[in-house]
């Protein structure tokens, strides 16, 4: 599910990047139509479609990244650092009209991956997240994570995947690099198939020790 906002003749965007030392680190539209913008990876900027700035709101903890979910809200992830190198990762949903963050939900010592970030949910799921083995459904009220895909089971290099999106819990769509790391403009469907009905299959059995998802790629 995505949210457009509209506008009304020509605009000149150069006031959302704002000064020069300033960067974007992720923009999305909400339900509304708003622009919502994290900027330096430490300020959260509401403009409305004419570009007026509706509030600025600091975030007071390690940005990860920001999506949409399906009810057309907008999730903010940022992490806590608890000590020994650890991180808590947080989802919060931020109120674009108010310029406010809630407590939010604390997933424990959970690394997500920032590749991937919040992908807008279906059936049943607010949205999906990553993290580098597996991708979840996620329903925020319960703070519930559901495992929904395994990238070495699905034969997904992870790391040479540089966009995703969910189209169900069911189905995938991905472009990433090729054998040789150059850029693959082709997109390529993933569909979650029951083994079971698949005829035409030889079935692998491995085992080792110390190994990671490249030891199982054929």
């Amino acid at each position: 599910m995505f949210y457009y906002a509209s506008v009304k003749n020509n605009k000149d965007y150069s006031v959302l990047s704002g000064s020069q030392d300033d960067y974007v680190s992720d923009i999305v539209c909400d339900k509304d139509g708003n622009f919502v913008m994290v900027v330096n990876d430490n300020q959260i900027r509401v403009y409305d479609q004419e570009l007026n700035k509706i509030n600025e709101t600091s975030i007071d903890n390690i940005y990860n990244f920001m999506g949409v979910d399906a009810n057309g809200d907008v999730i903010i992830s940022t992490s806590a650092e608890v000590g020994e190198g650890k991180c808590d990762l947080s989802f919060r949903k931020f109120d674009p009209a108010s310029g406010k963050l809630d407590e939010g939900q604390n997933l424990g010592g959970i690394i997500a991956s920032y590749d991937v970030g919040i992908l807008t949910g279906t059936d049943g799921y607010d949205f999906y997240y990553s993290t580098d083995s597996c991708l979840y459904g996620y329903n925020y009220d319960s703070n519930k994570s559901t495992e929904v895909l395994t990238y070495s089971v699905a034969g997904i290099n992870k790391s040479s995947t540089r966009y995703f999106e969910a189209v169900n819990s069911e189905s995938f769509i991905c472009r990433g690099f090729d054998a040789n790391y150059v850029d693959n403009p082709e997109l390529e469907r993933i569909a979650k198939a029951d083994p079971s009905e698949i005829a035409d299959k030889t079935v692998l059995t491995m085992a080792s020790m110390g190994c990671d998802d490249s030891s199982f790629s054929i």
